[in-house]
């Protein structure tokens, strides 16, 4: 990953909207390959919504990533707090 996308992880950018437009892909691509709606995306990328984790797991998989990349190890330990 190039450090203007890393750099943007690092500042607290969304990951779903940072790795979406690392890949090149519209929003409603990702969407439509997650199986979710555009406006659920949205709201995960404007952090409205922190997201199910079967509907993050979908996004990974559509993104070729892992579930990792997408949920920071500082939320997964306050999940489990």
């Amino acid at each position: 990953m190039p450090d203007e996308f890393a750099g943007r992880l690092l500042d607290g950018e969304s990951p779903v909207r940072v790795w979406r437009e690392y890949r090149g892909m519209s929003l409603r691509a990702l969407a439509a390959q997650a199986h979710m709606s555009a406006s659920a995306l949205s709201n995960l990328e404007t952090k409205k919504s922190e997201g199910r984790p079967d509907a993050l797991r979908r996004i990974a998989i559509a993104l070729g990533i892992t579930l990792d990349d997408l949920v920071p190890a500082v939320s997964r330990d306050t999940e489990t707090a």
